[in-house]
């Protein structure tokens, strides 16, 4: 009977296995984008076909995706990704083993008016990182400066109270909704109004020119508006910026009027001062001491937008006034002579700074047939600038009092195709226009009219070749003009190529290589005949001889994500020639301090960063960064810098707060000062709530001495200056934002006002 069981489950296992093999299959594919490239991360759904849920998963690194041990039935599966049309296929499972056509996805536009992003999505697109903020970072951030922050960007550093966004290569350049903005422009964007950021690490089209372009993409709303308040005081010494605007939308049409003032009044810096100056028979010693030093500025601005816009073009007028104004900042120091001249001495500096200017701009953006487009922009202003300056020393004194108009013409029109051969043409020609005429009166009176005029022509071709290597090539002239009174008229033409190569290992890393040959032309405050008598020693002139400065880069990088960690390396090396510098030299027993442009110049430098996404509620970043700088031929002159820094940010329900540090740092440019910057750490911490935003924040809050390092080694002069001052020790912030909506919901507008003034006065200080 014990045989006859055995047997009988035997011949049950012969033909009943085969069964239960075939009862188990599998179903296996690929998923792509358009250009054949493989999209990690996809979500994968098996849905029978009445609708009910199986099971799901995600592809691998290389686009594969795999599901095993389902029961041979009809299938359909649901493809999905952020930035990415939804796919659904049929799948019958007729063999043991289903190999299923690879599933092509299609890229979205992405409309998110009414989709909450849970986590933040970066997708690497082929020629940008599109970022979707989550609903954390949008909630605690007051600016979209604080929403770039909170973003935490691989190898970029952002400074949200200067307004400066530092990347590898250079100071990235902002646009909303692809028109270029400036530091209040960004600054008063609402995160809630913000959509998605599209980073273009390697610019090209229409963001050619620069060295890295981040653009805010919006929400447009047709009706309602807005009252948004905003205010930033400081704590530890006086300083305060405030804001206040109101936007009517209307259908395509958007009013907004914008309104600020700011201010500045405190102790300034507290120099410790060793001058060294080599005269032919002897040489002299000077000691200096701040003994009081005061600062004091204020800013006002009003602008009017008014804005058009639908889907064939974009149109926007923007009209401003600007002044602003910096009285009576004052400073008194001890002087201690040795050397050729032994003595004791006090000294007082007198400051007064104003200036006016109105502005206009107009802008335009129209979208043509067949995947074409016109761009143009046209802006002018007008500046009134004065400037006084007074120095005494015992029996010396010096006097100067400046007045300027300046006024500003600029021009621009690119014209650009798409075709679906996968390849790009975009032509551009621009003008900039300068008109100076500054009355200098006092110790060395004079009349200087400066013009200087440039006009740039560029064309890009952009093409991709297979389906991960894109190849783009921008070849252009550069013709440069100015002439200043009395002197000779200079005309110099400069060609300039920009290229780039970009291989996608996979869709989530890729290599870049890239080369820049251009030009700049000197400062408009160095063109000049001006003599300014800094002290008894020193006199300050410009120089209207310079050369135009030509450059040529060489970049590589390498960026990848792996699931939460995201990854940024580079290298770059740039040669400089005609670098305008400071010179020093000795005539008539004097310093006299001016400007040259035979100097020629080698900058090495690398970077790695990393972010690290540890959970939903708590980020990281941390940044590496070292550089090599040597002048030659002229001047022989070498400096090096190794520094990092680190960002920590938590979340927690309407609360978050973010710890940073900075490690000390040198520097060294053109105006050949060496400096040193100590370290640095902070905290803030920020409630959002409904239409308010309350942030508070310190720096360096248990350090009192932090003091900063210059110095300059030449033939004729050394110095080395400690600089310590109130605004670097144990300072703090209050930042309060409120809105108030009216109507239906409207994005925050704007505010766009340029609140630096342009001038061409060459200053003492």
């Amino acid at each position: 009977m014990k045989y006859t069981v055995v047997f009988f489950v035997y011949l049950l296992t012969i033909f009943l296995f085969p069964q239960i093999l075939y009862a188990q299959c599998s179903i296996a594919g690929k998923v792509t984008d358009l250009e054949g490239q493989s999209l990690s991360y996809v979500s994968v759904q098996l849905f029978r076909v009445d609708s009910s849920f199986v099971t799901g998963t995600t592809t691998d690194t290389l686009g594969y995706y795999q599901f095993t041990k389902v029961s041979p039935s009809p299938y359909f599966i649901v493809f999905s990704s952020i930035g990415y049309k939804k796919q659904i296929v049929n799948a019958n499972t007729t063999e043991k083993k289903n190999e299923l056509p690879p599933v092509i996805m299609e890229t979205d536009n992405i409309e998110l008016n009414e989709v909450v992003v849970k986590g933040a999505s970066v997708i690497r697109q082929k020629d940008r990182l599109l970022i979707l903020p989550d609903k954390q970072q949008v909630k605690q951030a007051g600016t979209g400066y604080d929403l770039l922050y909170n973003l935490m960007i691989p190898g970029m550093e952002v400074d949200r109270i200067k307004g400066k966004v530092k990347t590898f290569g250079g100071e990235a350049t902002l646009y909303i909704d692809g028109r270029k903005a400036d530091y209040r422009e960004v600054q008063s964007l609402r995160p809630r109004d913000i959509e998605k950021v599209e980073y273009f690490d390697t610019p090209s089209g229409r963001y050619a020119d620069d060295v890295a372009a981040i653009n805010y993409v919006t929400r447009q709303y047709k009706s309602g508006g807005y009252v948004a308040i905003d205010g930033r005081q400081a704590m530890g010494y006086l300083n305060g910026d405030y804001n206040i605007v109101s936007k009517l939308s209307h259908g395509n049409m958007n009013y907004t009027l914008f309104a600020g003032y700011s201010m500045n009044k405190y102790k300034g810096d507290i120099n410790d001062n060793h001058e060294y100056f080599i005269f032919p028979k002897y040489a002299i010693d000077r000691k200096t001491n701040t003994l009081d030093n005061k600062v004091k500025s204020d800013n006002q601005y009003v602008q009017l937008n008014i804005a058009n816009q639908n889907k064939k073009r974009n149109l926007l007028a923007k009209i401003s006034f600007v002044r602003n104004d910096a009285p009576d900042n004052f400073s008194r120091e001890l002087l201690e002579y040795g050397g050729g001249h032994t003595m004791n001495k006090e000294s007082s500096k007198t400051t007064n700074q104003s200036g006016n200017m109105p502005t206009i701009d107009l802008y335009g953006y129209f979208n043509l047939k067949n995947n074409q487009y016109i761009e143009s922009s046209l802006a002018g202003t007008y500046a009134n600038n004065s400037y006084s300056y007074n120095y005494l020393e015992d029996k010396y004194t010096t006097l100067t009092h400046t007045k300027e108009d300046i006024y500003t013409v600029r021009a621009d029109i690119k014209y650009g195709i798409r075709w679906k051969e996968r390849n790009a043409l975009s032509l551009r020609i621009g003008h900039y226009h300068t008109i100076s005429s500054s009355h200098y009166d006092g110790n060395n009176s004079s009349w200087q009219h400066l013009w200087t005029g440039q006009t740039l022509f560029y064309a890009e071709y952009n093409r991709m070749f297979k389906k991960n290597l894109t190849f783009s090539v921008s070849p252009g002239l550069s013709s440069l003009q100015y002439r200043l009174h009395n002197e000779k008229r200079i005309s110099q033409i400069s060609p300039r190529l920009k290229t780039n190569l970009t291989y996608r290992i996979s869709s989530l890393h890729q290599i870049v290589f890239n080369g820049v040959l251009g030009n700049t032309q000197p400062q408009i405050s160095q063109l000049s005949n001006a003599v300014q008598e800094i002290d008894s020693l020193i006199i300050k002139r410009g120089n209207p001889n310079l050369d135009n400065t030509i450059f040529g880069d060489v970049n590589f990088n390498y960026s990848g994500q792996f699931k939460n960690l995201n990854l940024y390396a580079a290298l770059h090396y740039e040669r400089v020639e005609h670098v305008n510098t400071d010179e020093f030299f000795i005539k008539d027993g004097r310093l006299i301090n001016t400007f040259r442009s035979d100097v020629s110049a080698h900058h090495h430098e690398g970077m790695l960063s990393a972010t690290w996404k540890v959970s939903e509620n708590f980020r990281l970043k941390m940044d590496g960064y070292w550089s090599i700088t040597s002048l030659f031929k002229g001047i022989s002159d070498k400096s090096s810098s190794l520094s990092g820094l680190i960002q920590m940010d938590y979340y927690w329900k309407d609360l978050s707060c973010s710890l940073y540090g900075k490690t000390s740092s040198k520097s060294f440019s053109a105006d050949l000062i060496h400096k040193y910057e100590p370290a640095k750490y902070g905290l803030t911490a920020r409630w959002s709530c409904g239409n308010w935003l309350v942030e508070a924040g310190a720096e360096s809050p248990f350090t009192k001495h932090r003091q900063w390092k210059q110095s300059v080694t030449l033939d004729a002069y050394n110095y080395t200056n400690y600089v310590t001052g109130r605004i670097y020790q144990q300072t703090g912030f209050l930042k309060v934002i409120y809105t108030h909506n009216f109507g239906k919901k409207t994005a925050r507008d704007d505010n766009n006002t340029n609140r630096h003034i342009n001038s061409a006065i060459l200053k003492a200080y």
